[in-house]
């Protein structure tokens, strides 16, 4: 009999364990603010569509916040104007090698060079105007520099989460 109610109780004990891990290792999408859009699905966007790029943050310490990381273009340093996802995003987002689909137009097409170096290229730089903006899949977190942390959190979507710890501000398109 005690054998029994040992191995019973291991057994809903393994069971919980599994059930609280299932719970922190697959958030629930109720919680969902913005969907991420597949990398492939990006890919192919662009290819269809001349006003769409694909972009991430800048490595660099100097120069323009962002490059384009996809198509022919791949490599071109890029300033965006409009609303940006600079605009929207904290540095858990901006420090993690994210991506992002752009929608917008070209302007000072004729600065576009993947090596600016004349002093003009940073004052009038090859631009973007964004109309709007999509994450791309998986989309990325670092912590190390916030006042919050997280182990666990969803890859295909913005969730409440970052909204209520400000590290998204929600787009008004």
């Amino acid at each position: 009999m005690k054998k029994r109610m040992i191995i019973l109780g291991s057994c809903i004990l393994v069971m919980a364990g599994i059930f609280a891990g299932g719970i922190l290792l697959f958030p629930s999408r109720a919680n969902q603010i913005q969907a991420g859009i597949k990398r492939k699905i990006a890919v192919e966007k662009c290819e269809e569509n001349a006003n769409c790029y694909m972009v991430k943050f800048s490595e660099a310490n100097t120069g323009l916040f962002y490059v384009i990381s996809e198509g022919s273009d791949k490599g071109i340093e890029v300033e965006l104007e409009g609303d940006t996802p600079l605009h929207s995003l904290s540095n858990v987002f901006r420090n993690s090698g994210n991506e992002f689909l752009i929608y917008g137009y070209e302007k000072n097409v004729e600065n576009k060079t993947d090596n600016p170096s004349a002093v003009e290229d940073f004052i009038n730089p090859y631009t973007i105007v964004v109309e709007r903006w999509e994450i791309i899949t998986p989309i990325y977190r670092d912590y190390t520099y916030s006042s919050h942390s997280r182990f666990f959190y969803p890859k295909r979507y913005i969730d409440r989460y970052d909204l209520e710890h400000e590290d998204y501000k929600a787009m008004e398109w």
